[in-house]
């Protein structure tokens, strides 16, 4: 027995490090193949978000483009990060409009993997704890954020036309309401409660 308590502890150790490697999250895209334009290069508001840009497909992480995602639609783009207690309290209200929206307009949350230590696991546990039914991706490092905002303060929103235009950006929690609203002013869509 006492020769296999350093095989059982070591066995054990080794488990730590796989569990701790995998959760380190390195990118399986790199920022040039993502496709996302120049980093830090801003998209104002009439300018197109580029269609080609890459996100990981949670919780595989498989790369979907974000023309794909919306599908000729207009697209709402929230971004979120499972430690962001504002976005856990939008998640309900994104989910309702988006049960009446998704005929006329798709949406997709992005996930700021990377940033202020949000990985993988959280957000597949935040994820699945709020029963999310729309399309939810991986935006590494916040990459695609990084071109549409200058400073991290999750949630926010932005509302892009079929054509990949960005008509708005919201910072800051919304409401049922408030998102309906905004989806009417941006987008040129009703969406009833």
């Amino acid at each position: 027995m006492r020769k296999l308590l350093p095989v059982m502890a070591l066995l054990a150790a080794g488990a730590v490090v796989l569990v701790l490697r995998s959760q380190t999250d390195s990118p399986r895209l790199t920022a040039s193949a993502r496709d996302c334009g120049t980093a830090r290069s801003i998209i104002e508001v009439g300018h197109t978000v580029p269609g080609t840009c890459k996100v990981e497909a949670l919780p595989a992480g498989s790369p979907v483009t974000i023309s794909d995602i919306a599908a000729g639609k207009p697209l709402v783009v929230n971004f979120w990060a499972s430690w962001c207690g504002a976005c856990i309290q939008e998640m309900p209200d994104l989910q309702q409009v988006y049960a009446s929206a998704a005929p006329q307009v798709q949406f997709l949350g992005l996930d700021l993997l990377g940033v202020d230590g949000e990985v993988r696991s959280a957000a597949v546990d935040f994820s699945k704890q709020r029963k999310v039914a729309y399309p939810l991706a991986y935006d590494d490092g916040g990459l695609l954020y990084g071109r549409i905002s200058l400073r991290v303060l999750p949630p926010t929103t932005a509302f892009l036309r079929a054509d990949g235009t960005l008509a708005g950006l919201h910072v800051g929690q919304m409401t049922a309401s408030e998102l309906r609203g905004f989806i009417q002013q941006y987008l040129g869509v009703q969406v009833t409660a």
